[in-house]
């Protein structure tokens, strides 16, 4: 069975012959993340840190790190975002825009740096955590909320103008350089946003970047970002689009089985927690192997990929993942 055969498997509930695992890095500090634009060659140590994640770990499948052009440039705002009407001043970004032109460019460099038996899916960060970024250069949405209440269609149309482009980048980086589905990161840092709210006029905005994704390819997975205390509204995401579901196992409370049961038994990622100094950072070879298998143990062998709740520390081992997919093999 070839790794493309494996993972596709796993996303559609069949049997495999081997559990998959899905882990990444980040490449860039995170101070680095949004500055390619004014240095591009931020994006050569981006593309030199997947080859050697290719190298020392062969992974089953890559969500490609879209570190250095995480979000739509703050330059290409207004300057102030200081009341709801100043939103509608925020205008689609020209086509032939920098972000756009870098964006597909690493995306093609960093596929060929995968062989054609590796899925690689393109990490996009929602149309809201763009907007969070723009209005406070945090993720935290307590200023987007103030607006919602205050005038909420001007926050629809920030989010149908920022979804809009993420639309138009998905459609170039899938027929350009021909990547295999959507990552798309989602979060309602810490449940600001109440979720009728969040339902109401947020939640429309990546359901749209979902259904474009799907044009083009039948899986994509759902990131619902939550770490540090900062946890989500599962319930608003629930029925997204998406045949792959991956949240903060700690952070949520919500175990690999019983998150598998709650998003409606669709194909689920993760069980280990990612902050410093966790397992899979520090662990012991038999501290990782027993959390693979009690893993498991509980939310089976079918539907189940092996991961983090997010992204791992950098200083990870490499060998610490290498074990935890041995031991999902030897348990499959």
């Amino acid at each position: 069975m070839t790794k493309k055969e494996l993972v596709l498997k796993a996303f559609h509930n069949e049997p495999v012959e081997r559990i998959p695992v899905g882990f990444w890095f980040h490449f860039l500090t995170d101070q680095e993340m949004n500055m390619a634009i004014d240095y591009p060659e931020l994006l050569d140590k981006v593309v030199e840190g997947h080859k050697k994640f290719r190298d020392e770990f062969h992974p089953d499948f890559v969500k490609m790190m879209t570190d250095g052009l995480f979000f739509r440039p703050r330059t290409s705002y207004p300057r102030f975002l200081n009341k709801p009407e100043d939103l509608y001043l925020i205008k689609p970004l020209p086509r032939d825009h920098a972000w756009f032109e870098l964006s597909v460019k690493q995306a093609k460099r960093i596929r060929e740096v995968f062989d054609d038996d590796t899925l690689v899916y393109y990490n996009v960060f929602s149309p809201l955590f763009n907007l969070c970024n723009a209005m406070t250069n945090t993720v935290d949405p307590s200023k987007v909320l103030q607006f919602l209440l205050d005038d909420p269609d001007a926050v629809v149309y920030a989010l149908n103008v920022l979804s809009d482009d993420l639309c138009y980048l998905l459609e170039r980086v899938f027929t350009e350089a021909k990547l295999d589905g959507l990552y798309l990161s989602v979060s309602n840092s810490g449940r600001v946003i109440p979720d009728h709210l969040y339902t109401k006029y947020v939640a429309p905005s990546e359901e749209k970047l979902i259904a474009k994704a799907k044009e083009y390819h039948e899986d994509n997975i759902l990131h619902i970002c939550g770490w540090r205390g900062r946890t989500n509204i599962l319930s608003v995401y629930r029925d997204y689009d998406t045949s792959v579901f991956n949240w903060a196992v700690h952070e949520e409370g919500l175990s690999l089985a019983e998150g598998k049961e709650y998003f409606h038994g669709k194909c689920v990622i993760g069980g280990f927690d990612q902050m410093p100094g966790s397992t899979i950072n520090t662990g012991t070879k038999e501290e990782i192997q027993a959390v693979v298998e009690e893993m498991i143990k509980n939310g089976g062998k079918t539907g189940v990929i092996i991961g983090a709740d997010c992204t791992v520390p950098e200083d990870t081992p490499i060998q610490n993942l290498i074990w935890a997919r041995e031991k999902a093999a030897e348990l499959s």
